[in-house]
C-alpha cells in the first residue's frame, strides 16, 4: 500500500481551506440572483399596462331636454272594407307586363296586352267604346278630366272630343311608349272610383297570360274604410271613456275617437273609431290602405293626459334599495326624482332642469326604454 501517496491526496484537500468558503458564497449568489429574476417576472406579469381592451370607457350621458309623454296601451286596430271587381279587361292578347306596385295613380299602367298599356283614370262609369275625334259623353269627358289632372290638356272638360284631346292623347301615348292614335281604344282606360288607390290585377292577368276579354281586371275598396279595435272585457276596464287613440300606418299617424261601440258574441267589445272631426280616420290617405278586405294596424289608447316638462332616456333612471328613483349627474352628484310618466323609452321627471347631463346606468342604452333597476313606468 503507497501510503505517501495517501497523504498527499489529504493534504491536497485540506491544504486548502478555503475553497468551500467559495464555494459556499457562490451557492449564495446565485440564489441571490435566482430570485431576483423571479421577483421581476412576477411584478412584471401583475404590474403590466392595461391593453387597449382593458382601458376605462368613458361613461354615456344624456342632456335633460322638454318633451311632452303619455300614458298609452298598446292595441290592434282593424281596417274592413268591401272588396270588389272595379274594372273588366276588354282587351285580348298576351299580357307582357303586369304590376304589383300598389297604391296605383292616375295615369299608371295597370298592365299591358302586347304593345298597348291599360292606364288607370279616375272615374265612376265604365268605359265601354273606343273614343275618338267627334265623340261626346260622361266617359270623354272622364278622359279630359284625367287629362288634365296629368297636365297634357288645358281647360274645363266638357265632354266633347276634340282636336285639343286628341293631342293631349297623343302626348300621353308617346310618353308611356304605347301606339300613338290620338284615340283611346276599347280596353286602354281603367275607370277606378278613387286614385290613388290600393287595388289588386285581376288573377288572370300575369305575364304571359293570354286574354280573350272579360276577365276581371283589377279588384278595389267599394267603401269607406271602418276602423275597429276590439278588447276583453278585461282589458276594456283599463281604457277610460274619454280616452283617444292613435293609428300607424307606414310612416303616418292618424289620431281617433270613439264613434260607437257593440258586443260579439264572445262578449268582446268592438270600439269604432273616427277622426276626431267625424271623418274617416285616414283622411285623406285611404288610397294608400291595402286592397284586402281586411288589414290589421298598430294602435295606441292614450289612457292619461300628456305630462310636459324635464324628459329624460327613461334607462338613465335607476333605483335606489328602498326603490325610489334617481339619477346620477356628470358631475357624480345623485339627484331624487319623480317620474311622472314614461311612454316610448323617454320619461317626463320632477327634479331635473332642462341641460341637465346625467350619466346612464352601464350597459343601459338610451334608445331602450328600460334598464336594470330603472323605474319608470312599461306600459304595453
Amino acid at each position: 500500500m503507497n501510503t505517501q501517496g495517501a497523504e498527499t491526496v489529504v493534504r491536497a484537500t485540506h491544504g486548502r481551506p478555503w475553497m468551500a468558503g467559495v464555494r459556499s458564497s457562490l451557492t449564495w449568489v446565485i440564489a441571490v440572483v435566482l430570485t431576483a429574476v423571479v421577483t421581476w417576472w412576477a411584478a412584471s406579469v401583475t404590474f403590466a399596462r392595461p391593453t387597449e381592451e382593458t382601458e376605462m370607457v368613458e361613461p354615456q350621458t344624456v342632456t335633460v331636454a322638454d318633451a311632452t309623454v303619455d300614458r298609452s296601451l298598446s292595441v290592434g286596430v282593424t281596417v274592413a272594407r268591401e272588396v270588389a271587381t272595379i274594372a273588366t279587361n276588354l282587351l285580348s292578347g298576351v299580357v307582357t307586363q303586369a304590376s304589383s306596385e300598389s297604391p296605383v295613380s292616375e295615369g299608371e299602367v295597370v298592365y299591358t296586352v302586347g304593345n298597348v298599356p291599360v292606364v288607370a283614370v279616375q272615374g265612376s262609369a265604365p268605359f265601354y267604346r273606343e273614343l275618338t275625334v267627334g265623340t261626346s259623353g260622361a266617359d270623354v269627358a272622364t278622359v279630359q278630366a284625367a287629362l288634365q289632372r296629368l297636365g297634357y290638356l288645358a281647360g274645363a272638360p266638357d265632354g266633347r272630343f276634340g282636336e285639343a284631346t286628341a293631342g293631349a292623347l297623343r302626348a300621353l301615348q308617346r310618353d308611356l311608349g304605347a301606339p300613338v292614335t290620338g284615340a283611346a281604344g276599347l280596353g286602354q282606360f281603367l275607370a277606378v272610383p278613387t286614385l290613388p288607390s290600393a287595388i289588386t290585377v285581376g288573377a288572370d292577368i300575369f305575364q304571359g297570360a293570354l286574354l280573350s276579354g272579360g276577365e276581371d281586371a283589377v279588384r278595389g275598396s267599394t267603401g269607406d274604410p271602418e276602423f275597429r279595435v276590439t278588447l276583453s272585457p278585461d282589458r276594456f276596464q283599463q281604457i277610460p271613456a274619454e280616452a283617444s287613440f292613435r293609428v300607424f300606418f307606414n310612416e303616418d299617424q292618424w289620431d281617433a275617437v270613439v264613434s260607437g261601440s257593440t258586443v260579439d258574441e264572445n262578449q268582446n267589445i268592438i270600439l269604432e273609431l273616427s277622426a276626431p272631426d267625424g271623418g274617416e280616420v285616414c283622411g285623406d290617405r285611404c288610397g294608400d290602405l291595402p286592397s284586402g278586405e281586411l288589414t290589421t294596424l298598430r294602435g295606441e289608447a292614450v289612457i292619461a293626459a300628456p305630462q310636459s316638462g324635464p324628459a329624460i332616456a327613461a334607462a338613465a333612471i335607476r333605483s335606489s334599495s328602498e326603490g325610489s328613483p334617481y339619477v346620477v349627474l356628470s358631475s357624480g352628484e345623485r339627484v331624487d326624482v319623480v317620474v311622472r310618466a314614461s311612454q316610448g323609452g323617454v320619461a317626463v321627471v320632477d327634479g331635473l332642469a332642462i341641460g341637465d347631463v346625467v350619466v346612464l346606468p352601464e350597459g343601459a342604452d338610451p334608445a331602450d326604454g328600460s334598464s336594470e333597476g330603472s323605474s319608470g313606468e312599461s306600459v304595453e
